[in-house]
């Protein structure tokens, strides 16, 4: 048996996500369909994150298991040869039985991309557009709330019940423009469900003045579900990359 761990970009626009949902097109399943093309095994993929309907992927990472004797190149050019215009395969390599594509993940990069300029009709679907003009330097006075290890349990919409410890480490939180485009980008250990999402709807309040420092720590102190009610648009959002030891 051969291990890959497979790295993958798409675009998130027409798909519920990635996880595989019945009588729903989803990345996981495309893939699987890719690769029952030419391996007769049925091997589930296994992804490390689990991005949400309408979000994209720069780095998306799975691993695969087969009897195949197949090299690293073979593997992208043969799952590539049957998937859909909108998922490409861009990295394959071996890696020891033991290998989780989940659970062996050191880091991952998120990044969150705003318009903050004029409505392009062409990238609605891979950007946010927001009409009034943000101020940045207050967004990133209010990112560094967030540096370091927190009880995310305000800014997440995984249940306690699913997790009752929602403490997460985010290691670097960065705000940058050029021009009119604004990227809020967002390191860590791990993240819970929507909190990437709701952390930076929360940095756009902000920006718009219509939310302080001092709330937004209350917000996070408060470690209550119902503190926060933003969720940012999942269009711009964008799993950037997932960081592995290196053997």
């Amino acid at each position: 048996m051969n291990k890959f761990l497979v790295t993958c970009t798409y675009d998130g626009t027409d798909f519920v996500g990635w996880q595989v949902q019945k009588s729903k097109r989803s990345v996981q399943s495309e893939i699987e369909k890719a690769i029952a093309c030419f391996d007769k095994d049925k091997h589930i993929i296994v992804g490390c994150s689990r991005t949400d309907a309408k979000v994209h992927a720069l780095g998306q990472c799975f691993h695969w298991e087969t009897n195949l004797n197949i090299k690293s190149k073979q593997v992208i050019d043969a799952i590539n040869a049957h998937l859909p215009d909108d998922i490409r395969i861009i990295n394959a390599e071996k890696v020891n039985q033991d290998f989780h594509a989940r659970y062996h993940a050191k880091k991952k990069c998120y990044k969150y991309i705003i318009n903050n300029g004029e409505y392009n009709i062409f990238e609605r679907n891979h950007q946010v557009f927001i009409k009034e003009k943000l101020n940045i330097e207050k967004m990133q006075v209010a990112a560094e709330i967030f540096i370091g290890i927190h009880d995310f349990t305000t800014f997440c919409a995984t249940t306690l019940k699913e997790k009752n410890n929602q403490s997460r480490e985010i290691t670097a939180l960065t705000i940058k423009q050029i021009k009119d485009i604004i990227e809020i980008e967002f390191e860590g250990i791990g993240f819970l469900r929507y909190m990437v999402r709701m952390i930076s709807q929360t940095l756009i309040e902000v920006g718009k003045g219509k939310l302080s420092n001092e709330e937004v720590e209350e917000m996070l102190n408060a470690c209550d579900k119902s503190a926060c009610r933003y969720n940012a648009k999942p269009e711009g959002l964008y799993l950037v990359r997932i960081d592995y030891e290196k053997n």
